[in-house]
């Protein structure tokens, strides 16, 4: 069972579980055709294009009780206290993280920041022989920060395109 109670923390963010409060915020990220086409839906039952607050609020009450084991951390700015995105991490044999975020935070330094907080922390937390996280043609700052911690690819993984593997 993954503990819903986690929290991580960089220089600038602050990582915990997400609720339902978040949703206003998160619904920034979420109806934003822009966002939302750099994120990764594989395997997802619908997409995360949400339009309405009740939409966003569905989504958290979804991720918090999945039957699923996975973590879905809100990503919070330290500066002004809101939610930016959400992050999805679970384990296995060949872990994936996913990384949904605001699209005036798709950019390389705070890319760089949550990528590396996932490949220090993450791995060894979310048991997993390694790590896989997506990165489509057009996160072209996701894919330079990714060569740049050391992650392979892109590769198939599941019979999907453009993942990058750490481990």
């Amino acid at each position: 069972m993954v503990n819903k109670e986690y929290r991580y923390e960089t220089p600038r963010f602050i990582l915990r579980q997400v609720v339902r409060e978040d949703a206003p915020a998160l619904l920034k990220c979420y109806s934003d055709p822009a966002a939302v086409a750099l994120m990764n839906d594989d395997n997802c039952v619908g997409g995360f294009l949400f339009q309405t607050l009740e939409e966003m609020e569905q989504a958290i009450h979804f991720w918090n009780h999945d039957v699923f084991e996975y973590a879905r951390p809100a990503v919070i700015d330290k500066q002004t206290g809101e939610p930016i995105g959400t992050l999805e991490v679970f384990g296995g044999e060949t872990g994936v993280l996913r990384v949904d975020l605001r699209a005036d935070y798709e950019r390389e330094d705070v890319l760089r920041e949550l990528y590396g907080l996932a490949a220090q922390d993450f791995m060894g937390d979310f048991p997993m022989g390694a790590m896989v996280t997506k990165a489509v043609p057009d996160a072209v700052a996701r894919r330079r920060v990714l060569a740049e911690l050391g992650f392979a690819g892109p590769e198939s993984f599941r019979g999907y395109g453009h993942y990058y593997r750490k481990g």
